[in-house]
């Protein structure tokens, strides 16, 4: 695994009081290999693939979000923008840079976009479907929590296996 270390701070709070941590994440850089449909109810997945390891893990996302990547993929451009279309004009409008896109959780995959403006760094927790989106559109890295590359590898990775059950949704296949 290709990983990044990040630093995360933060406070809670207990019954004896307020404790301040430094927490350290490990990040693992990941790509967008495709879009898939399950066969059994055809849900579209976002197969992902580890910079480091070479290991591909699956990540359901709605139908709106897979058009937006495969659009992408193919360089295709549809009549109306789309919503990754219209937050990339309005961040380029407003000198705001998308610095990366982090995914984590195990059972429910969230992901954190994160973005730059006047040397400020901000985040915003966003659908991992539509973080993805935005993250192809900008050509922005992609990073995936350790735990979460562990654990979906772990569930079924996608050998040739295991990727009978999906229907390839591959650029060449679309067109």
């Amino acid at each position: 695994m290709n990983l990044v270390l990040r630093c995360q701070y933060g406070s809670f709070r207990t019954a004896r009081g307020i404790f301040n941590c430094v927490m350290l994440v490990v990040w693992a850089e990941v790509s967008v290999k495709g879009i898939r449909l399950r066969h059994t109810d055809r849900e579209p997945v976002v197969i992902l693939q580890d910079y480091g390891s070479g290991r591909c893990f699956g990540l359901r996302v709605g139908a709106a979000s897979a058009g937006e990547i495969i659009l992408e993929i193919e360089g295709a451009r549809p009549v109306e923008r789309t919503t990754a279309d219209v937050i990339r004009d309005v961040f380029t409008v407003h000198g705001i840079s998308v610095t990366r896109v982090e995914l984590y959780g195990d059972a429910k995959t969230r992901a954190r976009l994160r973005y730059a403006s006047a040397g400020i760094e901000y985040s915003l927790e966003m659908n991992a479907g539509d973080a993805l989106a935005l993250a192809v559109r900008m050509r922005a890295p992609i990073f995936a929590h350790a735990d979460l590359v562990t654990a979906r590898c772990e569930r079924g990775a996608l050998s040739e296996a295991g990727a009978s059950e999906y229907l390839a949704l591959e650029p060449a296949a679309l067109r």
